[in-house]
């Protein structure tokens, strides 16, 4: 199991967002803590690279950017991006 982190400027963009959104956002942290690997890579030139991006919430408008760090069994959220 991974422990998911979000950074300070992560966690501000979380605070704001519209109810629907964050439950997508809760949703995807438990599916971090158990299947980090399982969302594709940022850059298709690096497909097991450890920078990830997530596309949920209603009409996947809530991208989600997070650093997988193996060795400490940590995932962290870096950015949050709410497009509705």
């Amino acid at each position: 199991m991974y422990k998911v982190n979000s950074t300070p400027e992560a966690l501000e963009i979380v605070d704001d967002l519209p109810r629907e959104a964050l439950l997508a956002y809760a949703e995807l942290c438990v599916a971090l803590e158990t299947a980090p690997w399982s969302f594709p890579p940022v850059s298709a030139d690096s497909p097991d690279g450890a920078f990830r991006r997530a596309d949920v919430g209603p009409d996947g408008l809530l991208w989600v950017f997070f650093v997988i760090m193996e060795h400490a069994c940590e995932v962290t959220v870096v950015r949050v991006t709410w497009l509705g």
